[in-house]
Formats: C-alpha cells, sequence, structure tokens
C-alpha cells in the first residue's frame, strides 16, 4: 500500500493505492478536499474507493479531517457531489459534528466511474511526483473517525500531523 499526498487544481488530494484491480487498474481510494475560503469552511469533493478498497475509505476521511485541521483549523464540510455509496459517510458525520447534512447526492458515479478515476489520479500523482505519506497515517485517521463517531464534541483541534517518507 502507498498513500501519498498532492496539492494540484486549487485542492488537496490524497490517494490510497492497495493493488491492482481484477480489471488490472490501480485499487485504492481518492479523496480530495478545497481549502477554506473568503470565510466558507473547506469541502471535500470528492470520495472514489474501488470496490475491494471501500473499507478504507473511512481512515481516508480521518486523514483528511486531520491534514485540515492541522493546516487550517478546521474540519472540511461534505458536499452533494458524492455517489449513493460516500453520501451515506457525509450524512453520518455531518450530523454528529453539526454540519448540513446532504440529501440527495447530485452525480450518478458507480463503482465503474471509481475505476477509472483512481487509474486517472494515481498516473497523475505519479507525473507529479506527490509526496508519500506515512502508512501510520491511515490508523489515525481511522482512529480519529472512530472517535468522532464516539464522541463528536470531543474532535481535537490541534493534532500532530504527518510525516512523509
Amino acid at each position: 500500500m502507498n498513500l501519498r499526498h498532492l496539492f494540484a487544481y486549487g485542492e488537496h488530494h490524497f490517494l490510497l493505492e492497495t493493488g491492482t484491480t481484477t480489471f488490472g487498474t490501480p485499487g485504492g481510494v481518492w479523496c480530495s478536499y478545497s481549502p477554506p475560503k473568503l470565510g466558507q469552511p473547506g469541502v471535500i469533493n470528492m470520495l472514489y474507493a474501488t470496490k475491494s478498497s471501500r473499507i478504507h475509505a473511512p481512515a481516508i476521511l480521518g486523514v483528511v479531517a486531520m491534514h485540515s485541521i492541522n493546516k487550517y483549523g478546521e474540519l472540511p464540510i461534505g458536499s452533494d457531489n458524492l455517489s449513493c455509496h460516500s453520501i451515506r459517510i457525509q450524512r453520518r458525520l455531518a450530523k454528529l459534528l453539526g454540519q448540513l447534512s446532504v440529501d440527495v447526492p447530485i452525480n450518478k458515479e458507480n463503482w465503474f466511474s471509481s475505476l477509472s478515476n483512481i487509474d486517472l489520479w494515481s498516473s497523475l500523482f505519479n507525473a507529479q511526483k506527490a509526496r508519500i505519506l506515512d502508512l501510520e497515517l491511515l490508523r489515525e485517521g481511522k482512529s480519529f473517525v472512530l472517535n468522532v463517531l464516539k464522541n463528536p464534541n470531543a474532535v481535537q483541534m490541534e493534532l500532530p500531523f504527518y510525516q512523509e517518507v
């Protein structure tokens, strides 16, 4: 497995590469968020996981949350540009954190969309020489999300941030 970060097109992108799918494309999870701007909070714009890698989506959301808290001092919010799979995570976390929950996803993406998106972003991360992050962040990200689910009022706003490898 490989966890990388890239700032491109005005957004932070995180890619966890988990191997190869049964279709021969890269497997993994990609999540992007735009930073806060002009008094508006940061927004998680994309969350894609190949089917076999979807178990890692909460950990990546935790990594994104820790990154945003460390860099900007606040959690990003979820957007309505999420799939029917990702929207469930956004609703649950938004409710717990006192953020606005999204009622209906606006995109109609599916598992095949995640294959092409992970493949595209994997190529871009390779071309841009994205920073490699310590895989320990996945464990910390998962713990962060589990802590939010258990006690949303205890979200720590200052966290030690990741180590580059």
